[in-house]
């Protein structure tokens, strides 16, 4: 079987490592965590070894790969640092705090020739996985595009830039559903009294993009719609449905089943350190180009 390491026994960490060890699709070796109690709690759970430092990994070379989920300010660092050892990584969303660490982890994981894969899993949901089936074989050409993620953060995840935490997983499936970079013309980042709300509007080769991601709604919303040339198309990610509509003919209501976005992900990691070709697997060109568009954000709060 294929054997993983974890860096972070939180909670993001902690679901991932148990969802493999559910699923069976790799076992968990080794679990680090700088509150090593948390990490003892993790391990028992999956039947893993405890890391004592990043160090103890260098003495499990029989690691497939290693899964970075980490708070933001560690993930640059803690990759880095098992890049160098050699090994493959799952770097969990944002990559990095910053666009220059971005740059220097794909840098180094090219010179070391390992598998740096950034953890944008909504790429992985069986929602996206339908549209962009669906604009693959169309003839058609994506015009507009309007992501809407709406609900409310839990406590501890307002320390982190809504951007950072959320709007970087919509900034990379606007890129990969229309197969396009976008460019930035107008945005705004809204401090409010519950949470923080982002909203972008950017053009793309054949349209525009619309982003809004807030962490004021009481009601979960997260939804992909797509006007194309002749028609149009409707994601629900909370629902798991399409709502499909082509020229001359009715709206097509299709609920869609697939494969557990996070599973899906982890098994499109272990195929790319295995050596295939996964298509839709994202890369950290793929994360620097988000982080390129977060750079403008940051740099001009507001812009219109």
């Amino acid at each position: 079987m294929n054997k993983l390491g974890i860096v972070g026994a939180g909670k993001w960490g902690s679901t991932i490592a148990t969802r493999i060890h559910e699923t069976g699709i790799a076992s968990i070796s080794i679990v680090y965590d700088k509150d090593i109690e948390r990490a003892r709690l993790l391990a028992e759970k999956v039947g893993a070894a405890v890391a004592r430092d990043l160090g103890d990994f260098d003495k499990h070379r029989d690691l497939l790969g290693i899964i970075v989920a980490t708070s933001i300010d560690s993930l640059a660092h803690v990759s880095a640092e098992l890049i160098k050892m050699g090994f493959n990584v799952l770097i969990e969303k944002p990559v990095a705090e910053s666009l220059d660490k971005v740059r220097m982890l794909r840098n180094l994981a090219e010179s070391r020739r390992v598998v740096a894969m950034p953890g944008f899993i909504v790429r992985f949901d069986p929602i996206s996985v339908w549209i962009k089936n669906r604009l693959s074989r169309d003839k058609e050409s994506p015009e507009d595009l309007y992501i809407l993620r709406l609900s409310r953060r839990p406590p501890w995840a307002k320390a982190n830039s809504i951007i950072l935490d959320l709007a970087i997983h919509d900034i990379d499936l606007a890129r990969y559903l229309i197969d396009s970079d976008i460019d930035p013309v107008s945005w705004s980042i809204h401090n409010l009294e519950i949470d923080q709300a982002f909203t972008m509007y950017a053009k793309h080769r054949g349209g525009s993009v619309f982003i809004n991601v807030d962490g004021v709604s009481k009601n979960k919303v997260r939804k992909v719609i797509i006007s194309l040339t002749k028609s149009y198309l409707e994601g629900d990610y909370v629902n798991q449905y399409i709502i499909s509509k082509s020229e001359g003919s009715e709206y097509e209501h299709l609920k869609i089943k697939g494969t557990e976005a996070l599973v899906k992900e982890i098994t499109a990691f272990i195929d790319k350190c295995r050596g295939a070709d996964v298509a839709e697997a994202p890369t950290l060109l793929d994360a620097e180009k988000a982080h390129e568009i977060i750079n403008r954000v940051f740099s001009r709060k507001n812009h219109y």
